[in-house]
């Protein structure tokens, strides 16, 4: 993966994902999000960091997995939705793909609900970055991917209440 810009610029860039989560009370999402990529931290970030973690110095490279003990409405999903949109939009990764290959973010959520939305977050990112927009119909282009092979086009969507697991058991 070679970013295309770095997500300090992507976050302070409006034409990019700077809107995604602007204001003082996003600080410590994009320190973490910054330290995750494995960006170098400003004084006032590793402070942050630090606080955060309990770690004295930020990682020098993109971690392998971050796990954090966030509670209700820590805003997880918006962060984790704005990074997802980084990553897809933003970064190339055209030397692991094979020519003509397709490649795919993965967001995992608990449940339908909490996925679709985690959708909407990376909807949302990508349709406030002109540049990096992929399209009229966002959402469709971002569920529809892995469905192209399969046949007609359909969209993402969550199954009623009625069919949902419990319905499922064998």
């Amino acid at each position: 993966m070679i970013p295309k810009a770095t997500l300090r610029k992507a976050l302070n860039d409006p034409g990019l994902l700077g809107t995604s989560l602007e204001g003082e009370s996003w600080h410590a999402w994009r320190t973490l999000l910054l330290a995750i990529m494995g960006e170098a931290l400003t004084d006032a970030e590793l402070v942050t960091f630090q606080r955060l973690t309990g770690r004295d110095a930020a990682p020098l490279e993109r971690v392998e997995e971050f796990v954090g003990v966030i509670g209700r409405r820590g805003g997880k999903s918006r962060a984790m939705g704005v990074l997802g949109a980084y990553i897809a939009a933003l970064c190339d990764h055209s030397s692991k793909l094979a020519a003509g290959e397709r490649g795919l973010v993965l967001l995992i959520a608990p449940d339908q609900k909490q996925s679709r939305v985690l959708l909407g977050y990376v909807e949302g990112a990508l349709r406030s970055s002109p540049r990096s927009h992929p399209g009229p119909n966002t959402r469709n282009a971002l569920s529809q991917q892995r469905h192209r092979h399969r046949g007609p086009r359909r969209q993402l969507q969550a199954a009623p209440r009625r069919y949902q697991r419990r319905h499922y058991r064998r």
